[in-house]
């Protein structure tokens, strides 16, 4: 018997199979929400709750016939505040169930991946970068334009760019360093 009863529960509840993607268009309009709940509102809401137990006892039924003021404090109690947003009471055509999938996926798919950048598509072999396949000698990359994201995600993805960014920040370094200024004019003599 029990094991009929494990089966059928085991058949019956099954986790809901979803993709992470479908419900991504929902995060602003949960965070609306989740934003507009405070401490005070759920006392408030805990109060209420309280309050509908106590008139709806049975026990205290008798007091309530005897002391009918107490009722009517607890009946004239403000409301809370649980209208809805106007703004989230419909749920867009673009986050309907026509175009979820479409929407999010394309959303998702903009996040995750970089488009190659016009130089790495110039690139003819691999490991070369766009100046050095056509023969010109390496222009120095600007390291402080490698700030934005974005401009370091395109770097990295050619290792000779990756290499030439190392050597300029190795070879910044060691012109700070006093111990390798033997003799040259800059920062490391006195």
């Amino acid at each position: 018997m029990e094991y009929y009863v494990h089966f059928l529960v085991d058949s019956i509840f099954r986790p809901y199979q979803f993709r992470l993607l479908e419900v991504d268009a929902f995060r602003y309009r949960a965070a609306d929400v989740i934003g507009k709940i405070t401490r005070k509102r759920i006392r408030e809401a805990r109060l209420k709750e309280i309050k509908l137990e106590l008139m709806n006892s049975e026990r205290l039924r008798g007091y309530f016939e005897d002391h009918s003021a107490d009722l009517d404090a607890l009946r004239h109690d403000k409301f809370l505040s649980t209208a809805p947003q106007s703004h989230l009471k419909d749920v867009p055509d673009y986050m309907g169930k026509s175009s979820r999938g479409l929407f999010n996926l394309r959303r998702a798919k903009s996040r995750q991946c970089y488009k190659p950048s016009s130089w790495a598509k110039k690139v003819s072999e691999p490991g070369l970068s766009a100046s050095n396949s056509k023969g010109i000698s390496e222009k120095p990359i600007k390291l402080r334009k490698l700030k934005n994201h974005k401009a370091k995600m395109a770097m990295a993805r050619d290792p000779a760019k990756v290499a030439q960014i190392k050597r300029q920040i190795a070879l910044k370094k060691k012109a700070n360093n006093p111990l390798f200024n033997f003799g040259k004019k800059g920062k490391g003599n006195k």
